[in-house]
């Protein structure tokens, strides 16, 4: 495995080295593990951070979150909910591409 610089964090905040310490385990498994335990957090962050936010937005802007929750985690299944739930605004691919870069 290639070296990689370490991690550091410069904080009066203990709870920013814990979560530096914390990200530098995660690069440590991914390099031994492989991706598979990272795709997981990757999922389960996505999941947390949409619940947060659900509650505050509009019906536009809860599918609009949805779409790119879609697209990240797997950007076919992300265009085809764009085309399925905004319909109204999104119905091509050039319109898909346009929605996707502000």
């Amino acid at each position: 495995l290639a070296s990689r610089p370490p991690l550091c964090a410069v904080a009066p905040c203990e709870g920013l080295r814990e979560f530096a310490e914390s990200l530098q385990q995660l690069m440590d498994s991914r390099d031994i593990e492989g991706h598979a335990g990272l795709d997981f957090i990757q999922k389960r962050l996505f999941q947390y951070l949409w619940k947060s936010q659900a509650e505050v937005l509009t019906d536009d802007e809860i599918y609009e979150a949805q779409a790119v929750l879609s697209f990240n985690l797997d950007p076919r299944e992300g265009v085809a909910y764009l085309k399925k739930n905004l319909r109204k605004r999104v119905r091509t691919d050039l319109e898909v591409g346009e929605w996707l870069s502000p």
